[in-house]
């Protein structure tokens, strides 16, 4: 998962599947079981977080997403 803009992400902005440990942009999980998952971000400062996401893992499957976060 990749936090945009930067400054989002340096102000904290996080996000995570279901309720795992929150993670920071750049970070991973890798060898999520096949399914459907919720990506959650972090409430943070004078940003507005994005919608949840939801995805369905697929076997062999890598994806990367964007968590867009706009300014209040």
């Amino acid at each position: 998962m990749i936090i945009v803009p930067q400054i989002a992400a340096d102000s904290g902005a996080m996000w995570r599947v279901g309720n795992s440990p929150w993670k920071r942009s750049g970070e991973a999980i890798p060898n999520l079981p096949v399914g459907p998952y919720t990506i959650e971000f972090q409430e943070v400062g004078n940003w507005i977080k994005p919608e949840s996401l939801k995805v369905m893992i697929e076997g062999g499957q890598t994806l990367t997403l964007n968590g867009i976060y706009n300014s209040k």
